[in-house]
Parts: structure tokens; sequence; C-alpha cells
């Protein structure tokens, strides 16, 4: 890719792609790489979780300080593909050893990209003044702000288990198990874990990793947190809930409770069907239905 952003801004880019397609891309375990696009792809997709996971956690962010304090980040140092603090390597091939030309074109074409990905993000979808959630530009985005919220693990047992390792059954055995209650944290950093090889999670190299990416250090209270009581109750509460709603496939999509989609190889059973526009309309209809009191712009 050239260190460089597209020169003519009407034509859509590979950021537009990123933001255009990123709460569905959310919605799958796992991607096929053909290319370095689909690695560009993958890498503003991260840092597009990274940036919804700080204007979360800030609460109280307008445009003005998201702006500010994301462009900050974007510019601030960071490591490349191939160096020890990349946490995708495994995926990403980054310039030849010693070559500090390819590196400073790499890190130039990044920095442009990161840059612009918040410029865009914060303008034109987080707080974009046409989003009624949005209070007319002042506030974050409720869609948007949703992909930054805690996601269900992806266990499906039969029935709670006290004698297994952790409390309950997983159909790929206890490493399943613990990843999946690694993974109850948040959604940037479930989709670190699922760009890279599934035989990863679960152990704490991975975990270690994607912490970094989503800005949290994974350290002795995390790792308590995953193999002490905690997690087993967070782990039995996820288990409760997916089989409560006899979620048997991921991924499957689900609007306050109520499953509209599943996605297993295709997608399936999917009567409103499976586009964003798709999963918007239904997400807004659901919304406006169980809060008729509110006046809802067209």
């Amino acid at each position: 890719l050239p260190p460089h952003l597209l020169a003519d801004p009407s034509q859509p880019d590979i950021i537009d792609e990123a933001l255009t397609l990123f709460r569905a891309n959310s919605l799958f375990r796992n991607f096929e790489i053909k290319n370095p696009a689909d690695r560009a792809l993958i890498y503003l997709t991260l840092f597009i979780g990274d940036c919804l996971g700080r204007i979360a956690h800030a609460r109280t962010w307008g445009p003005q300080d998201a702006q500010k304090y994301l462009t900050t980040h974007a510019l601030s140092q960071f490591s490349l593909p191939g160096e020890p603090g990349f946490p995708l390597n495994q995926v990403f091939v980054g310039a030849n050893p010693g070559d500090r030309l390819a590196a400073d074109a790499l890190r130039s074409y990044l920095t442009q990209a990161r840059q612009e990905t918040v410029l865009r993000l914060v303008e034109r979808y987080v707080y974009s003044p046409t989003d009624p959630s949005t209070e007319g530009g002042k506030k974050a985005s409720k869609w948007w702000m949703a992909f930054s919220v805690m996601v269900w693990a992806t266990t499906f047992p039969k029935r709670k288990n006290s004698s297994a390792l952790y409390d309950a059954t997983c159909k790929h055995g206890d490493i399943e198990c613990r990843g999946n209650i690694q993974q109850l944290s948040s959604l940037q950093f479930v989709q670190c874990l699922n760009y890279g090889e599934l035989s990863r999670i679960g152990t704490d190299n991975a975990a270690s990793a994607c912490a970094k990416v989503v800005g949290h250090n994974w350290d002795a209270r995390e790792q308590h947190c995953v193999d002490g009581k905690r997690g087993r109750k967070l782990l039995r509460k996820s288990v409760k809930r997916t089989h409560k709603h006899e979620v048997q496939k991921s991924a499957t999509v689900l609007i306050n409770d109520e499953v509209i989609c599943v996605h297993d190889g295709s997608w399936q059973s999917c009567p409103g069907g499976h586009e964003i526009g798709d999963f918007v309309r239904q997400i807004e209809a659901e919304w406006k239905r169980i809060n008729p009191e509110k006046k809802h712009a067209e």
C-alpha cells in the first residue's frame, strides 16, 4: 500500500470501507485474508474499535473532546507490523529488518490513515447531527456505542457442569472456556483475538497482546479474574443467558434478546435481511417500539 491517502476525496477509499462495514464486520468470528487490502481493513477495524472504547470509557466527551484526544492517540507512538509490540504479527508482514525507508513509509501511511479515520469517525458517524440519538451531534451515537460494550461468550453447554475446570462444558474443551472468560470484556478485545489463529484464544500471550490493542494492561488483576471465582461467575452467567435464548451458532445476532439473524458459513434465518441497512432499520424500529413516548426524527 502506498504511504499516502487517496488523492481524490470524492472516491471511497479503504477508510470509508472500514467505517461503513465496521458494525457488520464486528459480527464475524474470523476473517479470510486474501491480500494486503484485507490486512489494512483489519488494522483499521481494530483501530476504530479502540477509538470507540476510549469514547465509551470517557463517558462525557463531546465531539470536540473526542476529536482532540483521539487525534492525539492516532499520532502517538505505535508498533509496526513485525515489531515486538505489534499484537497481530501472525497475520501481518512487516518491512524487512534493517529497511528503515520501508518502515518509515509504512509508519507514515498508518499515521495518516489513523488520523483520517478519527476525523471521519467523529464527524460522520459517532457524532453525526443526522443521527437522532446524538441530539444534534452533541452526544455519542448510541448505535455506535453499542459496539463498545460487553458481548456474549460463545459457549453452548446443555447444562452447568460444576465438576468441570471452569464450571461449564465447552464444545472445544477447557481452553475455549478460558478464552470465553477472557472475552467477557469488550468488543474490540474480542475482535483482536478473532483476527488471529483461533487456537490462540484462551492463551495468556494472546490475551496480553490484545489487551494492549485496546489500551489496557494484562496484569495480575486480569489474570486473577480469569482464573478465580469472578471469571467462573461471569462465564456461568453468560452460559445461562445463551442457553435461555437457545443460541446454538456463532454468530447469532440478537436485538433486545430476540434472534433476528444467524451466520454459520452463510447468513441464515434472517427474515429482516442481513445487510448493514437491514440491521440499522431493525434496531431503530425496536428502539422506537420500546420508547413510544419519545419523538423520532424522520
